[in-house]
């Protein structure tokens, strides 16, 4: 196997993990009776939203679809979620009781 597609495969793990962290705190609320408190559906709504606002910026013409304005979108998204949450505590005594599921 070619070291860059090592690297390639860390690059979107990484940016799959940023993702679905940072709409981890919505899901959290939405699927409070799972066990993992709904973080694999974290990951596919995280790329619904962050997709689809990059795309209604980039089509308004407000940003040009690039790296930064993913991440732009993806931070403030995170921040906005993590605002929202009102139980801090509880979000972060999940992830430290289930830290392997979200690393995996």
């Amino acid at each position: 196997m070619n070291p860059s597609d090592i690297y390639a495969v860390l690059q979107w793990w990484f940016v799959l993990f940023l993702i679905g962290a940072s709409i981890a705190p919505i899901t959290f609320r939405l699927f409070t009776f799972f066990f993992d408190k709904g973080y694999p559906f974290s990951k596919i709504i995280g790329l619904l939203v962050v997709g689809y606002v990059v795309f209604i910026v980039g089509t308004i013409r407000i940003a040009p679809f690039t790296f930064l304005t993913i991440f732009t979108v993806t931070a403030l998204w995170a921040l906005v979620s993590y605002i929202l949450l009102p139980e801090r505590w509880k979000f972060w005594f999940v992830v430290k009781q289930n830290w392997l599921i979200f690393v995996i």
